[in-house]
């Protein structure tokens, strides 16, 4: 065989392995193409999936928030109820102690006297109601002196109305021909630490009468 013809094989041969590997290059390349859009499909369908999920945390968050809502709009309706339904049963208690009063011999009487903490430390709301047992239905005029008595810097001490009260009243004003309900704050100084409540009760007229009680402070209060 002579030299070109040689020259000549080896030059087809090396031709075809160029195209060889030109269709190789190119085959890789559209697979790279097409593996690099498949993942441009699935980073784009994460990133729908990743927005509907955001979307539906986004909804239940409001649907917690209603439900809150809802169960703080319950138990503040259950509780006014509850408040509503001791208030009653106080109201009842109280119309049948005026009612069982009537069997007394005594014109004037203190039916109850409360008191309950209201806001802020050392500020208190008292109730006073006080009753009347007579067969005519004259006006009772008259007042009541409150004083608390307590202990402050180890030393005992009586505070007055006017004191504790925000209005400077130093009694509290009566006039009923039944009953009367008589309530108001009572702010404590720092320090002060009470015992005891002291009621003189006293009425105006020919016949005056006097009445006196004690009630202790209660305990839950401090």
């Amino acid at each position: 065989m002579s030299l070109l013809v040689l020259l000549g094989l080896l030059a087809i041969a090396a031709y075809g392995v160029y195209e060889q590997g030109g269709r190789d290059a190119a085959g890789d390349i559209i697979q790279s193409r097409e593996a690099r859009k498949a993942l441009e499909k699935k980073v784009k369908a994460l990133g729908q999936d990743k927005l509907e999920l955001r979307e539906r945390v986004a909804i239940l968050e409001r649907a917690t928030q209603v439900e809150r809502q809802a169960y703080s709009h319950v138990d503040r309706t259950l509780k006014e109820l509850q408040d509503q339904i001791l208030d009653l049963k106080e109201e009842l208690a109280f119309y049948r102690g005026i009612v069982t009063a009537r069997g007394k011999t005594q014109a004037l009487d203190i039916q109850s006297f409360k008191v309950q903490q209201d806001g802020d430390e050392g500020q208190y709301r008292y109730k006073l109601v006080l009753t009347r047992v007579m067969k005519n239905d004259k006006v009772v005029k008259g007042s009541v002196i409150l004083t608390v008595a307590g202990e402050q810097e180890g030393s005992f001490k009586e505070l007055s109305l006017g004191e504790l009260s925000a209005k400077g009243e130093d009694d509290l004003k009566l006039q009923f021909r039944y009953f009367q309900r008589l309530e108001g704050l009572l702010t404590l100084p720092e320090g002060f630490v009470p015992h005891r409540v002291l009621l003189q009760v006293t009425t105006k007229g020919k016949k005056r009468a006097r009445l006196e009680k004690a009630y202790n402070w209660p305990s839950r209060l401090g």
